[in-house]
């Protein structure tokens, strides 16, 4: 509304990579990059927020339930991916994640790590 007369709700969509039609996969993610980039990019196993964020609002037995399903889903992510992809031992890598921090975060990052370990997150 003008001058803030009436609430309403602004949704701002920033568009990052190459110009349209340009690029590998011009304005596309997911599946939908598919048959221009055939390799699966990322299966991954988050929380939306810190670890310690989402065991304040879920409880730690919450945050493990949590790591349980999508271990799961992970697991069933890949065996639908190995069934429809024409060769999944090359389409389909796991090889793993690697975090970095600035030397000043590197406490965080270790009480991260130590806490989805704690969780039964893969190390």
């Amino acid at each position: 509304g003008e001058n803030g007369s009436n609430n309403t709700n602004q949704i701002i969509v920033i568009e990052s990579g190459p110009k349209p039609g340009e690029g590998l996969t011009p304005r596309k993610s997911g599946s939908a990059t598919m048959k221009a980039a055939p390799t699966v990019k990322m299966m991954v196993q988050l929380f939306a927020s810190k670890s310690n964020e989402f065991i304040h609002h879920h409880g730690k037995e919450g945050a493990h339930r949590y790591v349980r399903a999508t271990a799961e889903g992970l697991t069933l992510q890949k065996t639908i991916a190995k069934d429809v992809l024409d060769d999944p031992n090359e389409q389909l890598k796991e090889l793993g994640s690697y975090y970095v921090a600035y030397e000043h975060e590197q406490d965080e990052l270790r009480e991260e790590y130590e806490t989805l370990k704690s969780l039964g997150g893969d190390s």
